[in-house]
């Protein structure tokens, strides 16, 4: 298993099939669809990943296994020193076996070489395994907001990376 930067122009295909794949159980559990939250990576296609590739400053990263993208995750810098922590994804056949946990701790040695100071994410406020996940990893919540636009209210969580 390695992680590496995706390379968008020749792996964007596989990249998007893994983040479809990955989202979409959240989705059916939490009755998210097309038609009330058409921006739901489980909806994503090409277009859309590229276009808000270009649009923002965002590096996907793989999790690999014979060349095979298992895994994934969007680091986006926000301002300054902080950045979001997007699209984290493990295809549900391979979950469970800490190929997550990898990848976040992955980002935050990324973050820290940019000289990052802290990592942001946004979930689903009620999907509380998820969130006591990220906890048991060392993120805090720092918010919640709701949307007009999501059938569901954000909760924010935030790492600080602290020497």
């Amino acid at each position: 298993m390695i992680i590496r930067k995706i390379d968008l122009n020749t792996e964007i295909e596989q990249l998007v099939a893994v983040i479809r794949k990955s989202f979409i159980t959240v989705a059916d559990d939490f009755n998210i669809t097309p038609d009330n939250a058409p921006s739901n990576p489980a909806f994503i296609n090409k277009e859309a990943l590229l276009k808000s590739a270009e649009k923002k400053d965002i590096n996907y990263y793989g999790c690999y296994e014979q060349e095979i993208i298992i895994g994934c995750y969007a680091l986006e810098k926000a301002w300054q020193q902080t950045y979001y922590l997007e699209r984290l994804a493990v295809v549900p056949e391979k979950r469970q076996q800490g190929f997550g946990r990898r990848l976040v701790l992955d980002s935050l040695r990324r973050v820290k070489e940019e000289g990052g100071t802290n990592i942001s994410i946004a979930i689903i406020d009620e999907h509380e395994i998820l969130k006591n996940w990220y906890k048991s990893l060392g993120f805090v919540e720092s918010g919640r907001k709701t949307f007009d636009h999501l059938p569901f209210d954000v909760c924010f969580l935030r790492y600080m990376l602290i020497d």
